[in-house]
């Protein structure tokens, strides 16, 4: 199931748009993270008939909060990627949308505050980061129009045939804590943890791997860090 996650939107009427716009490609669900305003006319008017998805609109102190029962968190950013900022290295939307085709589980969109978007820590919580190719010259956009992309992509690679399972986050999860406890065991400054956890966060998100993948992962990153211990 596809949902929207929303932190901290600042514009009322915005919101009443994107709602319209996941009405438009049956996404019902949404989730505000601390709004900066109470739900009101201005919303309504411009939600049209999307109103239900207002009224029914599930509000959250932190984003935390709000994925904490999400299989794939999709973040989403207008700021391109760089090699030293590996928090910001996207993935387009059409790229997204092929890889989530098969989740069974449940996919978040995740966007940003009109005004500066998420931040690194925010991004850092997704499974993934997908960014939209725009014009150099103006890259960010409006939150209802960059959810309306991905929303479209989303919709269009729906497949009448389900796939098999996706690892959930509490597998995901686990393997990265495996991962973490064998670089205990390495000459590692924590600089170098820090951006290496970063890294297999990145590729464990991005993967989309299967159940029975990372239940083999985490089984053999075990054994390993078994191995290592002992041998030390």
């Amino acid at each position: 199931m596809y949902s929207c996650t929303v932190v901290e939107p600042e514009i009322e009427q915005n919101l009443g748009f994107l709602a319209r716009t996941m009405a438009n490609f049956g996404i019902e669900e949404l989730r505000l993270v601390n709004p900066q305003f109470s739900i009101g006319e201005d919303a309504r008017t411009t939600a049209v008939h999307a109103q239900a998805i207002l009224d029914d609109a599930r509000i959250y102190e932190t984003m935390e909060d709000a994925i904490n029962d999400i299989d794939v968190a999709i973040g989403t950013t207008g700021v391109e990627s760089s090699s030293s900022n590996v928090l910001r290295n996207p993935i387009t939307p059409a790229t997204m949308a092929d890889r989530a085709a098969d989740v069974e589980g449940d996919i978040s969109v995740v966007l940003g505050r009109e005004s500066k978007g998420l931040s690194n820590e925010e991004l850092s919580q997704c499974d993934l980061v997908v960014t939209i190719p725009t014009t150099d010259e103006y890259p960010v956009m409006n939150i209802t129009h960059a959810g309306a992309v991905v929303f479209y992509e989303l919709y269009k690679n729906q497949t009448a045939t389900a796939g098999e399972s996706v690892s959930t986050r509490a597998q995901k999860e686990t393997l990265e804590k495996v991962f973490k406890d064998i670089m205990g065991h390495l000459d590692y400054s924590a600089e170098d943890r820090e951006r290496t956890m970063q890294c297999i966060t990145n590729f464990v998100g991005r993967s989309f791997m299967h159940t029975h993948e990372a239940n083999t992962l985490i089984g053999f990153f075990k054994e390993l860090e078994t191995e290592i211990g002992d041998d030390r």
